[in-house]
């Protein structure tokens, strides 16, 4: 209702949304105005917000790589739009590397694009201090090495994602930061997969929270590798789970020279689809390395070296699992009580330091040359199928 300030009388508004009225009129009048047209500075501000928006998604470019095999990222001949994408002001691009195609990066210290989808087995190389960082979108199921100081691949958007299976190499103190959160390796085949070689270089996954190697299901033997050495560090501390490899295949973590495989919220590891034994291997040549969460373990196999040690402090069950300790070798494992289908050697000057064993059943139980194993289980089953020695003592001292 609208009061007329002159007569004092009210009548309706026939569309209330196109009335105004001013206080200062001597009389009313109805105003039939588009809407946007009330409110001109809001209008003109949603005009821009659409403009700026369609300039930038005109500016976002596709480049598919259509060079050659190997090929350097700078020449523009390489690339379907005859530009070579960099992000350069409004201009910014999407890179596509096709299956089978080696890219070198040969552009400057600090290029950025958009997002980028490194297909199975194309591969980027970054040498020479050349850094490249991926500010959105990320794909990777190729390849990427980086080669010496200075020489950087990131990847640290929310939108990263690994694709079966990756290969990421840091050597000569390259860095390569990668925000997946999952990692998957399908390959049938074995071989180095991920290393951190050298001192300086860094490998960081630590938003991955799981790591699964699926490898060959036949009856093939592979190994595949995880390798930090040589002052080399790789970032796994948001890990909380590992699946073994498949079949007769076997997922290897070994840390050498200095190295250092960061796993410190690592809790479980497991094995899916494995024949007997172990499937998940820490390959240790380093004085100390702790696995300070590591709660159960299925299919795991330590190998310390004479002088040095493994700590896990949490570690409770250790199934179908192997441990060879060697003389002067030193495995501290104070909460483990379950060892069921693993076995268990130990030699001379060894240190099992894991007194509670109280769950053995179908474990194969060793000492020899002096060896020493406390079990404290009050009773023993053997469901094995097969016809082996599972429980021996020889040589003088062993028990």
């Amino acid at each position: 209702m609208i009061q007329s300030p002159r007569t004092g009388t009210t009548r309706s508004c026939p569309v209330r949304e196109h009335c105004e009225s001013s206080p200062t009129n001597a009389s009313m009048r109805t105003i039939n105005l588009p809407r946007i047209q009330k409110f001109p500075i809001l209008s003109a501000l949603a005009g821009l917000v659409v403009a700026l928006a369609s300039v930038d998604a005109s500016a976002q470019t596709t480049a598919t790589w259509i060079g050659p095999a190997t090929g350097n990222w700078s020449n523009p001949a390489n690339w379907d739009i005859g530009v070579v994408p960099i992000n350069n002001g409004p201009n910014t691009y999407n890179v596509i590397v096709p299956a089978g195609r080696t890219i070198e990066f040969d552009i400057g210290a600090n290029s950025t694009i958009s997002g980028l989808n490194l297909q199975d087995t194309g591969k980027i190389n970054i040498a020479g201090g050349h850094s490249l960082h991926v500010s959105g979108f990320t794909l990777v199921a190729g390849i990427v090495t980086a080669n010496g100081v200075g020489s950087n691949f990131t990847a640290t958007s929310a939108l990263t994602v690994f694709q079966p299976s990756p290969e990421l190499h840091a050597s000569n103190g390259a860095v390569l930061s990668i925000a997946a959160n999952s990692y998957v390796n399908n390959r049938w085949y074995g071989r180095t997969f991920i290393s951190s070689l050298g001192s300086g270089s860094q490998l960081n996954l630590s938003d991955l929270t799981s790591f699964d190697s699926n490898g060959d299901i036949n009856n093939d033997s592979h190994v595949h590798t995880v390798e930090a050495g040589q002052g080399g560090v790789i970032d796994l501390s948001g890990t909380q789970s590992i699946d073994g490899a498949q079949g007769n295949d076997t997922l290897r973590f070994w840390i050498h020279t200095g190295g250092d495989i960061n796993l410190q919220n690592l809790t479980a590891i497991t094995k899916t689809n494995a024949q007997v034994g172990a499937r998940t291997l820490f390959d240790l040549e380093r004085a100390s390395y702790e696995l300070s969460s590591l709660q159960d373990a299925v299919g795991v196999e330590f190998k310390v070296r004479s002088g040095n040690e493994v700590l896990l402090p949490s570690l409770t069950g250790m199934r179908d699992s192997n441990l060879d300790l060697v003389a002067g070798a030193t495995f501290d494992a104070p909460s483990l009580t379950d060892i069921r289908g693993s076995s268990i050697r130990v030699a001379g000057s060894a240190n099992l330091l894991a007194p509670s064993f109280i769950e053995c059943n179908d474990a194969e139980l060793h000492a020899h040359s002096g060896g020493q194993i406390t079990v404290a289980a009050n009773s023993y089953v053997n469901n094995r199928w097969y016809g082996r020695t599972f429980i021996s003592s020889l040589g003088s001292g062993s028990q």
